[in-house]
C-alpha cells in the first residue's frame, strides 16, 4: 500500500499540540519531582523533632542534676563547718590538757588531774572563741 503524500491532510496546530503536550509532560515531572523533595523535607523536619525532643529532655536533665547538685554542695558545706569546729575543739582541749596537765602533774597525781581536766575546759573554750571569730 502506497500513501500519496499530496492525499496527506494537515491538521492545524500540530506543532502547537506537540509543544503543549511537551510541556504538560515537563510539568508533569517537576511536579512528581517537587512531591519527591516535598516528603524529603517531611522526613527531615520529623527527624529534628526527635532530635529537638532529646535536647529538650537533656535540658531538663541537667537542670535537675545542677538542683540536687547545689543541694548536696550545701550539705557539705554545712558537715565541712560542723567538722571543721570539733576539729577546733578537740585540738583546743588537747593543747589546753597537755600544758596545763603537764604543769600538774609536777605538782602531784591529784593537782595534775585537775589541772588537765582544767586545761581541757579552757583548750575547748578557747577553741570555741577561735571557731567563733573564724565564722
Amino acid at each position: 500500500m502506497h500513501i500519496d503524500a499530496d492525499k496527506l491532510v494537515e491538521v492545524p496546530h500540530t506543532e502547537e499540540i506537540f509543544s503543549r503536550n511537551k510541556n504538560m509532560k515537563e510539568i508533569a515531572d517537576d511536579t512528581a519531582g517537587l512531591q519527591e523533595i516535598h516528603a524529603l523535607i517531611q522526613d527531615l523536619v520529623a527527624e529534628q523533632g526527635e532530635v529537638l525532643d532529646e535536647v529538650k529532655k537533656t535540658v531538663f536533665d541537667a537542670r535537675e542534676s545542677v538542683g540536687e547538685t547545689i543541694v548536696d554542695l550545701h550539705t557539705a558545706y554545712k558537715l565541712k563547718q560542723k567538722n571543721r569546729s570539733y576539729y577546733v575543739y578537740g585540738v583546743g582541749g588537747t593543747l589546753g590538757a597537755g600544758s596545763l596537765g603537764s604543769l600538774g602533774f609536777i605538782a602531784g597525781p591529784v593537782v595534775g588531774a585537775v589541772t588537765t581536766v582544767a586545761g581541757s575546759v579552757i583548750g575547748f573554750m578557747g577553741g570555741t572563741l577561735y571557731y567563733a571569730m573564724q565564722g
